[in-house]
């Protein structure tokens, strides 16, 4: 459960809830206002009612990670982010980034555990291609039943029977 929120009038209550504390930072919907990422954190003072939404800006001096601080959705922390958030630049120009070192390179010096373990397994287009066939055919309706008549795996619910989308027959309920 979530700790800010007490009692909720029925679940879709409490969901919505939930989503509005977690996500969107609608405190104003909790029961028991977030008190900080630490259990010792102190108030900010006159400051406390006012909206932190100063202006980013790279004259400033802001880098990149502290506009992402600002802009990342906290999720389910409830605007705890960790402290040591890193961004990771990827693309082809993180190589160019990294003064001409190749992206795999990068990512094995980065990331041992994770650059092996994709160097072992299938690559992601061979993996890709059968998650794709099987999540379009279900979009597309299809249960995975071969056809009486014709014999192809083409059916689709219609209603409380099947219709084949190939030839047009159905399980014998019309």
């Amino acid at each position: 459960g979530n700790d800010s929120i007490k009692n909720a009038t029925s679940i879709l209550d409490y969901i919505f809830r939930e989503l509005a504390v977690s996500y969107l930072d609608r405190i104003d919907l909790a029961h028991v206002k977030p008190e900080g990422p630490t259990f010792d954190d102190m108030g900010r003072g006159e400051e406390e009612g006012k909206p932190d939404l100063a202006e980013v800006s790279v004259a400033r001096g802001s880098t990149h990670v502290e506009v992402l601080k600002r802009v990342a959705s906290a999720g389910y922390t409830r605007g705890r982010v960790p402290r040591e958030l890193v961004l990771v630049e990827g693309g082809a120009s993180a190589a160019t980034a990294l003064g001409g070192v190749d992206a795999a390179a990068a990512a094995e010096t980065m990331l041992p555990e994770v650059g092996t373990a994709l160097a072992v397994g299938a690559s992601p287009a061979e993996e890709r291609v059968g998650i794709d066939a099987r999540t379009k055919a279900k979009m597309q309706g299809y249960e995975g039943d071969p056809c009486g008549e014709c014999g192809n795996y083409t059916l689709v619910r219609n209603g409380t029977c099947m219709k084949c989308n190939t030839c047009g027959a159905t399980s014998g309920c019309s």
